[in-house]
């Protein structure tokens, strides 16, 4: 009877633990599609990184405190899925609305979220259908060719199940000029 009670406790002590340590999923794309200003796009950009490492550093925590098959990590799992499925709504929301951000407008680490979201999301039809807002942020300077790079070697890896070795000499225009040929996308 003892060892029930123990037993029950522990097990109410760590559902306790767990529902306060959640990252709180809440709709952000009421938050885009409120936003007038440029104070509200910063605003939001910052909420967006927020969500996105906040559910992967609890995903981290419980994968290395009770491991990848544990209950606590399955269901961070599922909060950085959630997480990602809003933010990515969000994005193409925001890529709608305004564009890719200019970093001259809302700060170079600010600009970089959108990359940061479409980068780590898993479905390759979702990130190229934003390529051209991509694209925009490469051209307006708010990404770098090694970014934009790092994102088409992604589709690339994840589309045709291998990695893109480049020579070591190549510049990162040259990586993506044999990229967009590789992958048939039209030249920047």
């Amino acid at each position: 009877m003892k060892s029930l009670y123990t037993s029950s406790i522990i097990l109410l002590v760590v559902f306790i633990v767990s529902c306060t340590q959640k990252v709180p999923v809440f709709n952000v794309i009421e938050k885009v599609e409120q936003s007038t200003s440029l104070g509200d796009l910063k605003v939001t950009l910052d909420t967006i990184l927020q969500r996105h490492t906040n559910t992967r550093a609890l995903s981290t925590k419980y994968a290395r405190e009770n491991g990848r098959k544990s209950s606590l990590f399955r269901e961070a799992e599922n909060q950085v899925y959630l997480t990602d499925e809003n933010n990515i709504a969000a994005i193409k929301l925001l890529f709608e609305k305004y564009g890719y951000p200019d970093s001259l407008s809302v700060g170079k680490q600010r600009a970089l979220i959108p990359w940061i979201v479409v980068r780590n999301y898993y479905q390759v039809h979702t990130k190229e259908q934003l390529q051209s807002y991509l694209v925009e942020g490469l051209k307006k300077g708010s990404i770098s060719n090694y970014d934009y790079y790092l994102y088409l070697k992604d589709i690339y890896s994840l589309k045709l199940k291998k990695e893109f070795i480049p020579d070591e000499s190549w510049s990162d225009s040259m990586k993506i000029q044999i990229l967009n040929d590789t992958l048939s996308y039209s030249p920047i």
